[in-house]
């Protein structure tokens, strides 16, 4: 049996989810892609995170998180100048939202750091193929350029926008999607986006 291989970008993250209780918080690597990658990989895929993080300590614990699931992480690039994105869950009467801000000092966190097409070139020159399907929650150019490169490659993607930053890539990012999915919430927003392709 050939064991499914998929490859995926987008938002890496730390979440922090406080102890009931505690002042204190669990840490976990998050970020859609992530958390599809590793779903797949304990289900026994062959999953292939791709994006940057920094070398902080934040990064550090996001790397030893995913470390546990088997994923690997080979094409994670951790950067000297970048910090890892921090996201704070904070919890209501029947939901959570996640923040960007230290519960501690109200300190804002790092920004997302998507891969520039120079280096989607370079990794999708080194991923060993071929891959099943490439994951893409979050368009950049860098991150399009990866997806057209994998879908050259003989995958097909899967496209899960939780917003639209930059309307012309998220259209073409549409047009080659295999696979488009978004939450009930977003329904207005992108049914009148994607109606226009």
């Amino acid at each position: 049996m050939i064991t499914p291989r998929i490859t995926g970008t987008g938002l890496f993250t730390l979440d922090a989810v406080p102890i009931p209780g505690s002042p204190q918080y669990r840490l976990f690597a998050g970020g859609s892609s992530i958390n599809v990658l590793t779903i797949l990989a304990t289900e026994g895929w062959d999953a292939y995170p791709v994006g940057c993080i920094g070398r902080d300590r934040a990064s550090a614990y996001f790397m030893q998180d995913l470390s546990r699931f088997g994923l690997n992480l080979d094409f994670i690039l951790q950067k000297t100048e970048s910090a890892m994105p921090v996201y704070v869950q904070i919890s209501h009467a029947e939901s959570h939202q996640f923040v960007r801000q230290c519960p501690a000092c109200g300190a804002e966190f790092s920004h997302y750091d998507a891969i520039s097409e120079a280096e989607a070139e370079a990794i999708t020159a080194a991923l060993p193929g071929p891959f099943d399907w490439v994951y893409l929650e979050r368009v950049a150019p860098g991150a399009l350029h990866f997806a057209k490169r994998c879908k050259a490659k003989g995958a097909r993607l899967y496209f899960e926008p939780n917003r639209i930053d930059n309307e012309a890539l998220f259209l073409e990012c549409l047009r080659f999607a295999d696979v488009f999915k978004y939450s009930h919430e977003r329904y207005e927003m992108m049914e009148h986006r994607s109606g226009s392709i």
